[in-house]
């Protein structure tokens, strides 16, 4: 009797001992019978987890309510028999409130008082769940337009290296992802142009403002061939990663260049043509003048001849006439051929803007245009050099310059 009464005192002692335990155990616990899943009893932290009363799961089975899906039941049941416990097996449910329940369960089989049960803690996943599975579609998000993009991206490690690229990168680059991972990016850029990637790269670091938000990059591809194109840098500090992007505007730029070259060309061009303009008037000038002291020879001439025959000196006074007007006609002629080949809009353009200039200073502007100096205009115009300053000065006043406006550059623009 001694024993017996021992033996119950000691199983009273356990049973305290455990629900003491049981009930202040910061972990969400669960205890059922294993045969019927009936649960006996849950814990404070389990209630307070799920946010559920002990009157709404007691005496239920997990089956009612709506815990267990047949075929995670048998998975579980199987695993519970063979390893007599279960560690880290999810389940997703609905509680009574039809919430989306993620929990991670690890069981234990006990024997109490004759019967086998189950010692369950059914840990909350559903925040980690919820996380990780933004987590999984913010990657996918960001695996989309990291390989979806039109331009190149490479992600870099803050020693340069390439961490990973996207598909256009390789493209571009000539290189495969696995020769570029771990690749130094400064590899592919030309020295003269890391200078000016280092001095960017500063400017950025000291004040973001100041630096450029876009940025033109030169490098070469694997097979050597210089690449043009518009970079973007964003530094990840948390991350310790540098994220550039780029699109490729080689063809672009070798049509850019090539412009160029056909403009320095063409440029070229029209000031070896003014060139000869010039020293073609020039030589007209130096015509016109022999041509003009010839015409005071004949009229001094005529002057001496006493002679009777008047239809002899109408004559005479007709040459001289039409010698001066033909060789002013050949000079202007020849102007207003080389400005209608090489600037055909110059003088509508210039009357458009300025409608009270007169016809003697539009051939002023004409051959200011063609970047003739002072002297040289005197001589082909066949007037005195002060003459010429005095126009110019006007032309300037007229045309609304100040002192500091460059009159020939003025022209050029138009």
């Amino acid at each position: 009797m001694f024993q017996e009464l021992s033996k119950n005192t000691s199983s009273h002692l356990s049973d305290h001992i455990f629900n003491t335990l049981f009930d202040n155990m910061p972990l969400p616990l669960v205890l059922s019978k294993l045969e019927t899943g009936e649960i006996i009893r849950t814990n404070r932290f389990f209630r307070e987890t799920f946010n559920l009363e002990e009157s709404e799961v007691v005496s239920k089975t997990s089956t009612e309510l709506g815990i267990w899906k047949d075929s995670n039941r048998d998975t579980f049941m199987r695993r519970l028999i063979r390893e007599q416990n279960v560690n880290g097996f999810e389940l997703d449910f609905k509680n009574l409130k039809g919430e989306d329940i993620h929990t991670l369960i690890n069981a234990t089989l006990l024997e109490m008082n004759g019967q086998k049960l189950l010692l369950t803690m059914a840990i909350d996943i559903t925040h980690r769940k919820r996380s990780e599975k933004a987590l999984r579609l913010s990657e996918e998000k960001f695996r989309s337009l990291f390989e979806d993009s039109p331009g190149a991206i490479a992600i870099l490690n803050l020693d340069t290296t390439i961490a990973e690229v996207n598909d256009v990168y390789c493209r571009i680059s000539g290189y495969s992802r696995e020769e570029l991972i771990g690749m130094s990016w400064t590899e592919q850029i030309p020295a003269d142009e890391l200078d000016r990637l280092k001095e960017y790269n500063r400017r950025r670091l000291v004040d973001p403002q100041d630096a450029p938000s876009e940025y033109e990059l030169t490098f070469y591809n694997k097979a050597g061939e210089r690449k043009y194109g518009i970079m973007n840098v964003s530094y990840l500090p948390d991350s310790e990663i540098i994220i550039t992007t780029f699109v490729d505007i080689t063809q672009r730029k070798y049509e850019e260049i090539k412009l160029e070259q056909h403009r320095l060309e063409l440029k070229e061009h029209i000031e070896q043509k003014n060139k000869d303009l010039t020293l073609r008037l020039l030589q007209l000038a130096n015509t016109n003048d022999a041509a003009v002291r010839l015409s005071k020879k004949l009229k001094q001439l005529r002057l001496k001849i006493s002679t009777e025959d008047n239809a002899l000196l109408e004559d005479m006074d007709s040459l001289i006439l039409e010698m001066e007007k033909n060789q002013q006609s050949i000079i202007w002629k020849n102007l207003n051929n080389h400005l209608d080949s090489s600037r055909p809009q110059f003088s509508s353009v210039l009357l458009a803007n300025h409608p009270n200039l007169t016809p003697a200073e539009i051939k002023l502007c004409a051959l200011l245009s063609l970047n003739i100096n002072t002297k040289e205009i005197a001589m082909i115009t066949n007037q005195t050099y002060d003459s010429i300053r005095v126009s110019r000065t006007r032309l300037r006043k007229k045309l609304g310059l100040t002192n500091e406006d460059n009159l020939v550059a003025y022209l050029l623009s138009i």
